[in-house]
């Protein structure tokens, strides 16, 4: 390694594979579904244009919300991003 990058004083790093409730899950598409799928799990709650309520009162990310990389680490920030993205949107 290079001698210039100093050497951890403490590392922290999560148990969720050993989670007796989780046990490291991640999420995955059944046979049968679609990039749609994904989307409407994405999609806030409640619809603007189903409802008289002010939309977005809900709204969702992590890795099982976006359509090309669910299960995977960059979803979840993407997807985090895009969330932020809509409501800095909406504030605006």
């Amino acid at each position: 390694g290079n001698p210039n990058i100093p050497k951890p004083r403490r590392i922290l790093r999560s148990s969720w594979g050993s989670n007796p409730h989780f046990r490291g899950s991640y999420s995955y598409t059944q046979v049968g579904s679609s990039g749609a799928d994904v989307e409407k799990l994405a999609k806030p709650l409640p619809y603007a244009e189903s409802s008289k309520t002010p939309p977005m009162q809900v709204m969702f990310s992590g890795e099982a919300t976006h359509r090309k990389y669910y299960s995977t680490t960059h979803g979840a920030v993407l997807s985090g991003q895009r969330e932020a993205a809509r409501l800095i949107e909406m504030y605006q």
